[in-house]
């Protein structure tokens, strides 16, 4: 019998910029892949500040948010927090 485990990832990123950005635009490859043996079960990303965000994926399969976040901010924070099971 296999066993099965699920583990919780969480990544977290922080950039913080030298002078005061007016827009910032961005693509995000943070979600795990389903392939055999491992299903990715739930991901969740928050971006601080984010203005809109359109989700695809490219040209290898892989699952990418791409965002903008427009207005003043002096540093752009990136959470990425998923449930996996192998």
């Amino acid at each position: 019998m296999t066993e099965v485990r699920r583990h919780r990832i969480v990544h977290k990123t922080s950039i913080g910029y030298d002078r005061r950005a007016t827009a910032s635009y961005n693509e995000l490859r943070m979600t795990p892949a389903t392939e055999p043996g491992q299903t990715t079960l739930e991901n969740r990303l928050r971006v601080r500040p984010m203005t809109w965000s359109h989700v695809y994926r490219d040209y290898w399969g892989a699952h990418v948010t791409a965002m903008e976040a427009i207005g003043d901010h002096s540093s752009l924070e990136v959470e990425a927090t998923s449930t996996v099971e192998r």
